[in-house]
């Protein structure tokens, strides 16, 4: 097995997940976000055709949710490194209410340091095991690009949520996104979802379906708002994906 398959990364296609290779050129990374556009109109084309049995996902903000952050200049900054990696022992509970109700559990972030190089693909691995192993999500999804590459599925376009939807065979009307940055609530707007924003400094002046103060008062909206979600297989699209397309992690 190789050390790719080890890491449980290989399956992507994708070069920025290479384990070995180089930070990526502008040519490579351009390419990577038309790769990735592609897939995703396919992908929407196919997704409204499989309205049987789909289901209710939660879809969750990496950094500031799941995990804490450090804050430079009043801003929240990513950690770059396994061991600045910390959870939030608040999140558990929560999200096991959430899973018990039979909601997936998806993970979204934007991590432009990956394609920087300022980001090992080792450690983000890392950093996602423990998130794995502690809350059980159901899925990983990263956007590596910078706002200068203007990938499709980089927040707050909703590249990432389609994604889960034709993944998952999520119902994006009756999901929901959970965040306290305003460009989640953007992409929640974007594709249908309710976005539940806890009150943060960076929520930011733009769309907010709900405002909460926490993790918890937010899944506590959410079993409130929906208790029983549209089904509860949580099985993966069988559909093929073409090579080279998909930002799981």
């Amino acid at each position: 097995m190789s050390h790719q398959a080890d890491l449980g990364i290989k399956r992507t296609g994708f070069r920025f997940l290479d384990v070995d290779a180089q930070p990526f050129s502008l040519v490579e990374r351009q390419r990577d976000v038309v790769r990735i556009a592609d897939f995703l109109n396919s992908a929407t084309r196919l997704g409204s055709c499989l309205l049987a049995g789909m289901k209710s996902g939660v879809f969750l903000e990496r950094d500031g949710i799941l995990n804490l952050v450090r804050m430079e200049r009043q801003h929240p900054v990513s950690p770059l490194r396994a061991e600045d990696f910390y959870l939030n022992g608040d999140a558990w509970k929560p999200l096991r209410r959430l899973q018990q109700a039979g909601y997936l559990l998806i993970a979204t972030t934007n991590q432009p340091e990956i394609s920087s190089g300022l980001l090992p693909r080792q450690e983000l691995e890392r950093m996602h095991d423990l998130l794995r192993q502690r809350f059980h999500l159901d899925d990983i999804l990263v956007c590596p690009h910078s706002a200068d590459d203007r990938c499709p599925c980089r927040k707050p376009k909703a590249g990432l949520l389609k994604e889960a939807a034709f993944k998952w065979h999520l119902d994006l009307a009756h999901s929901f996104v959970v965040s306290d940055k305003w460009y989640d609530a953007d992409a929640a707007h974007n594709t249908g979802c309710l976005s539940i924003i806890i009150r943060a400094p960076w929520n930011g002046a733009g769309h907010h379906d709900m405002i909460v103060p926490s993790l918890a008062a937010a899944a506590d909206k959410i079993l409130q708002l929906q208790p029983m979600p549209a089904a509860s297989d949580a099985t993966p699209s069988q559909a093929s994906v073409p090579e080279g397309t998909g930002v799981m992690v």
